[in-house]
């Protein structure tokens, strides 16, 4: 499995440098820091992280839940939440961004590990699943186009129908539209009619 990309959001420096390296440790990739949620925000966008790690309380307007939703509504990549809090009503904002993670601080090197691995394994799944429904789009659209086509008979104009059988172009006709089939002449046959008709009168 190639390595996770992480981008960790805290305000505490000596706090975030310890995270970076214990996720180092785990064999993930520390992509940034972010001490700010406008700084998270604009991170996240550049260098398109598979997890933030993202603290609640962060110096300046935005806390880390704001943040979190519009990394989300941006990118798409999984948020786990790290926090000193766990009040009902933090916790009820938090469970909105739909994150893959809440961890209360302090947190353990195996919580956080177990966190980081289960958060990575799901934005992976969730990407696939995605890519897979893009494919089978586009391949239902391609089928549509190819029943859009019609197989005809370049030298007898004979048409193929769905079951591989060829009938002439009235009887498919009549068959597709459900209705009778009567026959006329165009103008620019009945005046190549008329021409042949002529040279067969006057052979000179």
């Amino acid at each position: 499995m190639d390595k996770a990309r992480i981008l960790i959001v805290e305000d505490e420096v000596m706090l975030a440098a310890d995270t970076q390296d214990n996720l180092g440790e785990m064999g993930f990739e520390v992509v940034g820091l972010a001490s700010t949620g406008l700084k998270a925000i604009e991170m996240a966008a550049a260098l398109k992280p598979e997890v933030v790690l993202m603290d609640i309380q962060l110096r300046g307007e935005m806390d880390g839940i704001q943040a979190a939703e519009q990394i989300r509504a941006q990118t798409g990549c999984a948020i786990v939440f790290q926090t000193a809090y766990a009040e009902d009503p933090i916790l009820d904002r938090a469970v909105n961004t739909e994150p893959h993670g809440y961890l209360v601080k302090p947190v353990s090197y195996r919580e956080l590990k177990a966190t980081i691995h289960m958060a990575v394994y799901k934005v992976r799944m969730e990407a696939e699943r995605a890519r897979l429904q893009k494919e089978l789009v586009h391949a239902n659209e391609e089928i549509d186009t190819l029943r859009g086509l019609i197989p005809v008979c370049a030298w007898c104009k004979k048409v193929r129908d769905d079951e591989g059988f060829w009938q002439t172009i009235e009887d498919y006709l009549k068959v597709q539209s459900g209705n009778l089939i009567s026959h006329g002449m165009c103008p620019d046959c009945a005046a190549e009619f008329d021409r042949a008709a002529n040279s067969r009168r006057d052979p000179s």
